[in-house]
C-alpha cells in the first residue's frame, strides 16, 4: 500500500512540474511576442538599435551595386499623457566607381578619369516625435527632423544642412503591425556648390 501512495505522489509531482514548465514557456513566448511587436513599432516605449542593410541597384554606371548599412537607434521618454520618441538614422555606405568626363556625374566627382568606389560614413538624421498615449488601435507621432552633412565623401551625402517635419502612423491588430514613416526636409545651409535638398523619405512596413 505504501508503494502505491509513493507512485501516486510522484505522478502528481511530475504533473505539477509539467504545468509549471508549460506556464513558464507560455509566459516567455508572450514576452517574446510583446518585444517583437514593440521592435516593429517606431512609437513604442522601448530602447532599441535596429540595423538595416540596403543594396542599391543602378547606383552608378552600368547598373553597379551600391550598399548601405543603416543604424536606427530608438529611445523613448515617457510622460503622463504622451511619449517623446527620439530616432536617429546614420550609417556606412559604399558607392561604386565611375568614369569621369561623362555626362550626369554626381556633384563633387572629378571631371575626368577613372574614379574608384568609396566606403564611408553617410549623413546623419535626427527626428523626435510627440506621441499621445490615449489612442485606440492607431497610434501617431509628429515632430521636427534635421539632417547633418556628416558624410565622409561627397558621393555619400548631400553636403547640406536640412530640416523639416517627420511623422509616424502605426496600426497594430493582434500579431500584425502596419506602420508608415514619412520625412520631408529642405536644405537651409551648407556647401553652396551642391544642389539644394528637397527630399522626401517614405518607409512603409508590414510585419
Amino acid at each position: 500500500m505504501k508503494t502505491i501512495k509513493t507512485n501516486i505522489n510522484f505522478t502528481h509531482a511530475l504533473t505539477v512540474v509539467a504545468m509549471l514548465l508549460l506556464a513558464y514557456q507560455t509566459n516567455a513566448q508572450s514576452e517574446q511576442d510583446d518585444i517583437a511587436q514593440k521592435m516593429q513599432n517606431p512609437l513604442a516605449n522601448i530602447t532599441a538599435l535596429p540595423i538595416q542593410n540596403n543594396f542599391l541597384s543602378g547606383a552608378s554606371q552600368n547598373d553597379k551595386l551600391g550598399y548601405g548599412l543603416s543604424f536606427q537607434p530608438l529611445f523613448s521618454s515617457s510622460f503622463k499623457k504622451f511619449n517623446i520618441v527620439h530616432r536617429a538614422v546614420f550609417g556606412l555606405g559604399y558607392t561604386p566607381g565611375i568614369t569621369g568626363g561623362l555626362a550626369n556625374l554626381p556633384q563633387g566627382a572629378p571631371d575626368k578619369g577613372e574614379i574608384d568606389g568609396t566606403w564611408g560614413t553617410t549623413d546623419f538624421n535626427y527626428s523626435f516625435y510627440y506621441s499621445p498615449k490615449n489612442v485606440n488601435k492607431v497610434a501617431w507621432g509628429v515632430g521636427p527632423s534635421v539632417n547633418l552633412p556628416t558624410a565622409s565623401d561627397n558621393r555619400l551625402g548631400s553636403g547640406k544642412w536640412s530640416a523639416g517635419l517627420s511623422g509616424v502612423l502605426v496600426l497594430q491588430t493582434g500579431k500584425w503591425t502596419f506602420d508608415w514613416i514619412i520625412r520631408q526636409t529642405w536644405s537651409f545651409a551648407g556647401d553652396e556648390n551642391r544642389r539644394d535638398v528637397n527630399q522626401m523619405v517614405l518607409q512603409p512596413l508590414i510585419a
